[in-house]
This record gives structure tokens, C-alpha cells and sequence, in this order.
């Protein structure tokens, strides 16, 4: 590593640092920050569900414990579902919406939260639409984005609110340029919200739009390098977003990052594994834990990615086979 390498190396080391406690800043009143929104102290827990092709598993969940690296089992949902939404509520439960039946056979307008204190699901209300595949996401205030999915057209474009303290669905007037499946949405620096990739149609999509809550209008971003759906999306403390593995022309180990300050996607290491509807979750410590997919050999492996050594490194193996599958810290 020469001297101006060794520079910009530091550089984003202290920056990741200063940022990380932006990013779970503790509020000294038992709650912490993520992405600017205020959650109940985090117990440092991942939750994991999502099985595709095992019923005899299509209900059971996992448990990450991030301070003993260990994995344990979780409670039963009460509707066997993959390709579902999934994000952490401001109270510190796990909401996921939507989704496909695995017994059922059918699209999902469903939403289930799990409850932290009682550790287990509940069936809370159904949104507007039947919607498999969607995207998810936390906004500044507090409210959840819920974006896309399929549910048999080929690709939704419509949008719809999820009120948490309420418990109510509230119809978005705005719609995405492109009905999509299958893509991420990733909370900005900025309050807005990044919408990248996922399937329209009969193609997979390179392209991406930003969300603005303030106007609540979609306009279009910078594309990505290659196309992706079943991808997943993190955003680190300094407002890089990690987009990894997914389905293009072809299922890959590949990443990109996106850089907000440049408005721009740049290579980013390759994963250990090739993953297609595998889960992916920030861990407290700023790296991001990867596991599971549609690859028969990753279906039990996790790894994690260090965004100080930019470099991915094996992690533990899981109880279950999870694909088609989602994550949240709580």
C-alpha cells in the first residue's frame, strides 16, 4: 500500500468511525438511532425466516446472537411464506409484509410483527395489495415504505405506508417509473430512499429511482453496473450502500457500492459464495452479516462482510436452509 493509499485508507476508517455512531447513536433514554429513526434498545439479535423449497421448515425462524457469534432457534411464524419485506419498527419489533404462501400457494397481502417482548409473531393487518417480492424500508419519521412486488402482472409500481404507532395502510399516491420485483430500497443520508434493480416484466433491471418523502415523488438514479434482482442492500455509517450477489444474466458472487457523494456505483469485492435470495443485515458493529440462498451450497453458510478491510470472511453456519429469505437487527 503506497502513502496516498495508506491515506485515503485512514481517511475512511476514521470516517467509517465518527459515522457508525451517527448511525447507532444512543439517545440516553434507552433508545438508540438507526438510519435517524428512534428504536427501543437494540438487544443485538439478528431474527431470520424465509424457506423455500423445505414446508417441513417453512414456518421456523432462527436467531443470530451477534455478541456470541452463535445461531439459535426463533419462533414460528403463523404463515409459511418466502420472498416477503422485512424491516425493524421504531419500537424495536420486526415487521415483514407480504410475500408467497408456501402452503398456501398464493401472493400475500399479510403483515406479521414480531414482538421483541414476547417473542412471538402476530398477525396485525393486510396491506392494499397482494405483493411478493417487495421492498421495504424505514423512513426518517418513523413510517415504512413498502414498494413494488408482484402479484402475477410481472411487476408492481405502486406504493403503499405502513403507520406503525396506528397500525394502518395508507395508500401512496406516488408510483415508481418502473413496476419492479425482486429490488431493494436502501434509506439515504438524505432522508431519501434509493430503489435499485429487481425484475420487470421478462428482464432484470439495471436501473434505479430515488424516493423523496418531502414531495413524495420517484425520480430516476444512476444505474448500476450490472443488472440485479434477489439482491440485497446495506448501508453503512458513512452512507455507502453494499448491493450484493443477486440475478442478472446469470446468478453471481458479485458486488458494487454506491457512493451517495458521487452519485455512483463502483466495483466492490466479490463474495465467497454466489447468492440469489439470500438475506443480508448491518450488524451493530458496522459490518454486515450475508447468509443463505438459492445456491444448494449456501443455503446453511453466512459470511461476513468488513467494510474496514473491504473483504469478506466466513462466518457461522446456520441451523436452517434459508432461501428466498429476509433479516432484521432487533
Amino acid at each position: 500500500m503506497n502513502e496516498e493509499e495508506e491515506k485515503e485508507q485512514l481517511e475512511w476508517e476514521s470516517k467509517l468511525e465518527h459515522n457508525l455512531q451517527t448511525r447507532f447513536e444512543y439517545s440516553g433514554a434507552g433508545c438508540i438511532v438507526i438510519d435517524g429513526t428512534f428504536v427501543r434498545e437494540i438487544r443485538g439479535t439478528v431474527l431470520i425466516f424465509g424457506n423455500w423449497n423445505n414446508y417441513m421448515h417453512a414456518l421456523s425462524t432462527e436467531m443470530y446472537d451477534c455478541t456470541r457469534m452463535s445461531f439459535r432457534e426463533g419462533p414460528k411464524l403463523n404463515i409459511a411464506k418466502e420472498d416477503h419485506a422485512t424491516v425493524t419498527l421504531p419500537n424495536g419489533n420486526v415487521a415483514t409484509f407480504g410475500g408467497y404462501s408456501i402452503t398456501g400457494q398464493q401472493r400475500l397481502n399479510v403483515c406479521e410483527v414480531f414482538n421483541v417482548n414476547v417473542n412471538s409473531f402476530f398477525m396485525v393487518g393486510n396491506m392494499f395489495e397482494k405483493r411478493d417480492r417487495p421492498a421495504a424500508v424505514s423512513l426518517s419519521n418513523g413510517l415504512v415504505l413498502i414498494t413494488g412486488g408482484n402479484d402475477g402482472s410481472g411487476g408492481l409500481s405502486s406504493c403503499e405506508i405502513y403507520h406503525p404507532s396506528r397500525n394502518k395502510f395508507y395508500n401512496c399516491k406516488a408510483k415508481m417509473q418502473t413496476g419492479r420485483h425482486g429490488h431493494t430500497a436502501t434509506l439515504l443520508p438524505n432522508g431519501k430512499v434509493l430503489i435499485c434493480g429487481g425484475y420487470s416484466a421478462s428482464h432484470s433491471l439495471r436501473t434505479t429511482e430515488i424516493y423523496d418523502p418531502d414531495t413524495n415523488s420517484f425520480s430516476g438514479g444512476p444505474s448500476m453496473i450490472m443488472e440485479r434482482y434477489y439482491h440485497t442492500a446495506n448501508a453503512f455509517a458513512d452512507g455507502r450502500i453494499l448491493i450484493a450477489g443477486g440475478e442478472g444474466n446469470s446468478s453471481c458472487d458479485s458486488t458494487e457500492i454506491y457512493d451517495p457523494e458521487t452519485d455512483s456505483f463502483l466495483y466492490g469485492p466479490n463474495m465467497r459464495r454466489v447468492r440469489v435470495g439470500h438475506f443480508s443485515v448491518l450488524l451493530p458493529d458496522g459490518r454486515v452479516l450475508i447468509g443463505g440462498g438459492r445456491n444448494n451450497k449456501s443455503k446453511k453458510t453466512t459470511e461476513i462482510y468488513d467494510p474496514w478491510t473491504k473483504s469478506f470472511s466466513k462466518g457461522g453456519r446456520m441451523l436452517l436452509a434459508h432461501d428466498h429469505s429476509s433479516a432484521a437487527l432487533f
